[in-house]
């Protein structure tokens, strides 16, 4: 669900009716909204400030749907969480990802979900987005694996064309016999119109008996061919109905968008500390064929045809000197062009005496319209620590379009 259709976020405890945004949505929000709305798009979007979170859900942790597995998932190590819940604050948009279908949050906010949870999630808190792994995909390069019926009515449609097709031949295979048949008889009547041309000179009687026949011949060709010019035109009408059969067709059908970028071979980089650091060494497209997006290896980044919201996939692997405290790191995206960072940067921990880490997230992120097109690279820093001898060793950074489009 992309975040413009978000419309039931509260931002206040369980009980309350105070939803986000209002009702009326030419309305501005006031000031402690968790949404602003955009009067040109018509749509809503967060707010500066307002917390993005992911959580993972233990695979049948319960009874294996997403609700009663998520009741029973112990998410300690994943943030925001208390004890063994995970939190959802106020003022927050939720991932949850389940069986590698993401979830939108939809539930009440202020509250606390999974083991030792002081809310039971349902179903109805729940809606999905869809899935990031097209390995579960089945069959999905198999020739003919997508079959016709999958799409309403698109088997009586072919099936109509595929009549309206035979009609046509029918009828193209009687017009060309009523043609020959019509080339016989006006070779005939050429021939008795010779004969009948011999024979005025010796018979006068036979002269007007031959102008009549020539007449009647005349009015049977003109009818032949005015009958010709009507078959012709209802040609003309079953091969628009075909042609239009076709179109709906084509229609029917839509298609998503969809690359990535890694990194292969490892990659010295400079230190980490205060100021953002670029991660480079992207040396592998993940996807020979990728569509609506550039594997821009060059730039070590991601570009967009179209704009939507689309969800990034990160998993980035670093080594480093190790330290006798635990430190902390942030990542964000950057957009080249424009010289900024993404609204959020997610922080990371990394333990005493570690001498690397691995920062993972999937999140939905907006690409407007005017940043189609610009590189969108990935960040790291440490506000507080530094790390030293740094490599950038596997990186796997990847993006799916999860709003409907039509790629031409």
């Amino acid at each position: 669900m992309p975040i413009g259709d978000v419309s039931n976020i509260n931002d206040t405890p369980v009980g309350s009716t105070d939803y986000r945004p209002p009702v009326d949505p030419t309305v501005t929000p006031t000031e402690g909204d968790i949404l602003t709305f955009n009067s040109t798009t018509k749509t809503y979007y967060p707010a500066p400030g307002v917390q993005t979170n992911g959580f993972i859900v233990t695979d049948d942790a319960g009874d294996g749907t997403v609700a009663d597995d998520l009741n029973n998932t112990d998410f300690t190590g994943q943030d925001p969480h208390v004890g063994r819940s995970a939190h959802i604050v106020l003022a927050s948009i939720n991932t949850f990802v389940h069986k590698a279908v993401a979830y939108n949050w939809v539930g009440p906010t202020d509250v606390l979900v999974g083991l030792d949870g002081n809310y039971t999630a349902t179903a109805a808190d729940l809606t999905g987005v869809g899935t990031s792994d097209h390995k579960l995909l089945v069959s999905r390069s198999d020739a003919d694996s997508h079959p016709t019926s999958a799409i309403t009515g698109l088997d009586q449609k072919q099936s109509d064309q595929d009549a309206a097709t035979a009609l046509v031949q029918s009828n193209l295979d009687q017009t060309n016999l009523d043609v020959q048949a019509l080339d016989v008889r006006v070779t005939q009547n050429e021939a008795d119109i010779s004969t009948n041309a011999t024979n005025i000179s010796s018979n006068d009687v036979d002269i007007a008996a031959n102008a009549a026949e020539i007449v009647r011949v005349q009015g049977e060709l003109d009818t032949d061919e005015a009958n010709l010019a009507a078959h012709l035109a209802d040609l003309s009408d079953e091969c628009h109905d075909q042609y239009a059969t076709e179109a709906a067709a084509l229609a029917a059908f839509t298609a998503a968008g969809y690359g990535g970028i890694g990194v292969n071979t490892v990659t010295a980089m400079p230190a980490i500390g205060a100021a953002w650091v670029t991660l480079t060494g992207f040396d592998l497209p993940l996807l020979s064929t990728p569509k609506g997006v550039v594997q821009d290896l060059g730039n070590n980044a991601l570009s967009f045809n179209i704009q939507g919201v689309w969800q990034f996939s990160i998993k980035v692997s670093m080594a480093f000197d190790e330290a006798q405290a635990g430190r902390a790191m942030l990542m964000r995206t950057y957009n080249s062009t424009t010289q900024t960072g993404g609204n959020l940067s997610f922080n990371y921990f990394v333990g005493r005496n570690q001498s690397g880490v691995n920062l993972n997230v999937v999140m939905a992120v907006d690409i407007p319209a005017e940043a189609v097109g610009q590189p969108i690279q990935l960040q790291v820093s440490s506000s507080a620590d530094s790390f030293t001898n740094v490599s950038n060793i596997g990186t796997v950074y990847q993006a799916v379009h999860i709003s409907e489009a039509k790629f031409l």
